[in-house]
């Protein structure tokens, strides 16, 4: 058996091991995507709120009670990002961490 052949059949014995924990598998995969599009959506929201409030001041009939209306929608947006990024981010290692707990005890 080559050590190609080996590393085959150990990744499938991990594989099939890991397979008895499918709901812990789903959910840690899910929490990794999700933190990591949170994560990308904060720059973003960033970018444009300092954008749209560049916009929004050099208008010259610009409202200050809409200016601040759209700030504060962007920031409500920020933090349900941030705060949903935390979450996720909480629920990769936990998740993970079940995984391997179970693993190890088979």
């Amino acid at each position: 058996m080559t050590l190609h052949q080996l590393g085959e059949t150990v990744l499938w014995r991990i594989t099939l091991m890991a397979l008895r924990y499918r709901w812990e598998l789903v959910l840690a995969f899910f929490a990794i995507i999700a933190a990591s599009f949170f994560q990308l959506v904060i720059p973003r929201l960033l970018g444009e709120s300092v954008d749209q409030s560049m916009m929004l001041l050099t208008e010259p009939n610009s409202v200050p009670d809409e200016i601040r209306f759209k700030l504060f929608i962007t920031a409500g947006l920020l933090l349900g990002a941030s705060v949903l990024r935390g979450c996720f981010a909480f629920v990769t290692p936990t998740s993970a961490s079940r995984l391997a707990n179970g693993l190890a005890t088979n």
